[in-house]
């Protein structure tokens, strides 16, 4: 078990509490291929969907982990379209990051 699969269970645990969030899990950890599920590479740990049909992506990283060179570049591609992409590296940077989307309705 991995500090970023602790945080990722404990971030989806507490965003699950929340109204009006629904966070659904969207990587599936150091796999090559993220087809199963529909995920290309550099996809975000979790993906919030929120009232409105607006989106919040999170990237889930320990205090000493850094987004890699495609996480950067999905990021990247995600913003330009209008996405809104957080790399947290905590449950309440997390929450943060959700509680800012929802107020800005």
């Amino acid at each position: 078990m991995t500090e970023e699969s602790d945080l990722l269970r404990e971030v989806m645990r507490v965003l699950a509490t929340m109204r009006d969030v629904h966070p659904m899990r969207r990587n599936a950890g150091k796999r090559r291929s993220r087809s199963p599920n529909g995920c290309e590479p550099g996809t975000p740990d979790i993906e919030v969907m929120l009232p409105g049909g607006r989106v919040v992506w999170l990237e889930l990283k320990t205090a000493e982990g850094n987004p890699s060179d495609v996480q950067t570049e999905w990021h990247a591609m995600a913003r330009s379209m209008g996405h809104t992409v957080h790399v947290v590296r905590s449950v309440e940077e997390a929450v943060g990051a959700v509680v800012d989307a929802l107020e800005a309705r």
